[in-house]
């Protein structure tokens, strides 16, 4: 889910500002820019013809669809080209269920998750032994209970020297479907 604003700052935590797993810290988001992807909430923007800067008239901040919703966002693929990958993540906690994942030839070499907080934390992968090889990033949310969703935001290929063009193919699906990308520049 796109999500406008720090849009926890306007709702509670599980019936409070915080639980015992958050600290009882402040919930906020931690994002950069005006949106980020939190699939806990339903606060989108108002559209193209707001040039996207201002957020849905009907969706307040604070406006959550909770943790039930499930699914997941897969990027193109693209060719890596540099030592690292980073990326800022927060919300559940649960490795098996809700984390961000990176495949490299359709095999999941690294993977990460929340911290049980909203507030979202630098996360670095080092993938530079991948270079040149084709690269997805999978963001899972396969949980429907407390603290099942997920916050990602601010992707960063760091040190990238990059070259636009297709990637190579790789069949992510063994029953033959073809993926095929751009490379990618610095950010999604």
């Amino acid at each position: 889910q796109p999500t406008f604003g720090d849009n926890p700052r306007g709702r509670s935590v599980y019936g409070g500002a915080g639980d015992r797993r958050a600290n009882r810290d402040a919930q906020q988001s931690g994002l950069r820019g005006r949106y980020y992807v939190g699939t806990f909430e339903a606060r989108p923007g108002a559209g193209a013809h707001t040039a996207y800067t201002r957020p849905h008239p009907d969706r307040p901040q604070g406006t959550s669809q909770g943790d039930g919703p499930v699914g997941t966002l897969t990027s193109q693929p693209f060719a890596l080209g540099g030592p690292a990958i980073s990326f800022l993540l927060g919300g559940g906690c649960d490795p098996l269920k809700v984390y961000v994942e990176l495949l490299v030839d359709g095999v999941a070499v690294d993977r990460a998750t929340g911290q049980c907080r909203e507030k979202m934390s630098r996360v670095s992968w080092s993938v530079g032994k991948f270079r040149g090889r084709t690269g997805v990033i999978r963001i899972v949310d396969a949980s429907s209970g407390p603290w099942g969703h997920i916050n990602v935001d601010h992707f960063l290929f760091e040190g990238w020297e990059v070259a636009m063009g297709e990637a190579t193919t790789y069949d992510p699906d063994p029953k033959g479907a073809q993926m095929s990308g751009r490379a990618s520049s610095d950010a999604f």
